[in-house]
C-alpha cells in the first residue's frame, strides 16, 4: 500500500524555532531557579520573583509540550489508500474514508467555516468546520485550506494535504473503478500509546487544570509571604505534636501537594480505560487535598 506524506508548510519551520525559544526559556528559569536554591536553605530568599520564574517554567514546559505533539502530528501526518478506504494517519492515528462513499474529490474549497480548533497554526490543522452547504468538514492538513485537496462524500467533505496530489486522485479513481472488496466505516481509529479518552475527556481535563491551578496558588502564597516568615515556625509533623522547624520546611506542602498531583495523573491514566469513575474521584481527590494544604498554608504564613 503505498504512502504519500504530507506536504512541509514554513509554518512547520516556525514551529520548530518556538520550540527552541519555549526550551531555550525553561531552561533559564530552571538555572535561575537552581541558583536560587543551591545556598544553604536557611539563606534563602524566596519571593514574588521566585513564583515568576516557577510559573514560567511550568508554562514554558506545557506549552513545549504541546507544540511537539502538534509539530510531532505534522511530521508524521501521511495518506493511504486500498481497495476499500482512504487511510489519514498521524502519531498512530488512522480515520477511514471508505472508497465507496467517496463522490468527488477537487482542489480547495470556499466559504467554509472553521471552529477555533481548526485554526492551529505552525503547519498543522485538524479540526472541524462546516461547508457552504452544510455539509461538515474535517481538516487533515498541513497547508492552507484553499491548497488543499477535498474529498467529498454525500454526508461530509475531508481535506487533506498530500505531495503529488494529482496522482494521489488518480490513484484513488483507479481504486474505486476496481470496486470494493469490503466495506468499511467511516471515522477514526485511535492510537492507545496517547489514552486520548483520557485527555479528550472534558471533566477529567478540568480537574486536572484545577488541581494544577490551585498548585500554582500555593507557590504563590508561599514565595508571597515567606520573607515575612521567623526562621523558626511550629509545624506539626507527626501525631506527637508541634516542633519548632526552620521555615524552608514549609517548601515540603506544595512539594508533596504536587507529587500526590502527578501520582493521581499518572495512575488516572492507566485506569481510565478500565474505570472512569476512579479516574474522576482520583483527580477529585487532587484537588480536595490542595484546598486542605492551602487552608494550612494561609493559617500559618498570616
Amino acid at each position: 500500500m503505498r504512502r504519500w506524506r504530507a506536504r512541509r508548510s514554513p509554518g512547520f519551520w516556525a514551529g520548530l524555532s518556538v520550540l527552541v525559544v519555549l526550551v531555550l526559556l525553561a531552561g533559564a528559569a530552571g538555572l535561575q531557579l537552581w541558583r536560587t536554591l543551591e545556598a544553604d536553605p536557611e539563606s534563602w530568599h524566596l519571593g514574588i520573583g521566585t513564583f515568576g520564574l516557577i510559573a514560567g517554567l511550568v508554562g514554558c514546559l506545557a506549552l513545549a509540550a504541546l507544540l511537539i505533539y502538534w509539530l510531532g502530528s505534522a511530521w508524521s501526518m501521511s495518506y493511504s489508500l486500498d481497495r476499500n478506504a482512504v487511510f489519514i494517519s498521524w502519531l498512530g492515528n488512522r480515520y477511514v474514508i471508505p472508497l465507496d462513499r467517496i463522490e468527488s474529490v477537487d482542489f480547495g474549497v470556499d466559504g467554509a467555516r472553521l471552529s477555533w480548533f481548526g485554526l492551529r497554526p505552525f503547519g498543522y490543522r485538524r479540526g472541524e468546520g462546516q461547508l457552504a452547504d452544510g455539509r461538515p468538514l474535517s481538516l487533515f492538513i498541513t497547508a492552507p485550506l484553499q491548497r488543499a485537496l477535498v474529498i467529498y462524500t454525500a454526508d461530509a467533505a475531508y481535506a487533506l494535504s498530500p505531495v503529488a496530489e494529482r496522482e494521489f486522485i488518480q490513484e484513488i479513481e483507479q481504486h474505486r473503478g476496481l470496486g470494493v472488496v469490503q466495506p468499511r466505516t467511516p471515522g477514526i481509529e485511535r492510537s492507545r500509546h496517547f489514552n486520548y479518552g483520557f485527555w479528550l475527556d472534558s471533566t477529567v481535563l478540568k480537574l486536572i487544570f484545577s488541581a494544577f491551578t490551585l498548585n500554582l496558588l500555593l507557590w504563590a502564597v508561599l514565595t508571597w509571604r515567606y520573607e515575612h516568615l521567623p526562621d523558626l515556625l511550629v509545624l506539626r509533623l507527626d501525631a506527637v505534636g508541634g516542633h519548632l522547624q526552620p521555615k524552608h520546611q514549609l517548601l515540603l506542602l506544595p512539594l508533596g501537594a504536587f507529587g500526590l498531583l502527578l501520582f493521581n495523573l499518572f495512575l488516572g491514566l492507566r485506569l481510565y480505560l478500565r474505570e472512569r469513575g476512579a479516574v474522576l474521584l482520583l483527580q477529585s481527590t487532587s484537588i480536595i487535598v490542595h484546598v486542605v494544604v492551602l487552608a494550612a498554608l494561609l493559617n500559618l504564613v498570616r
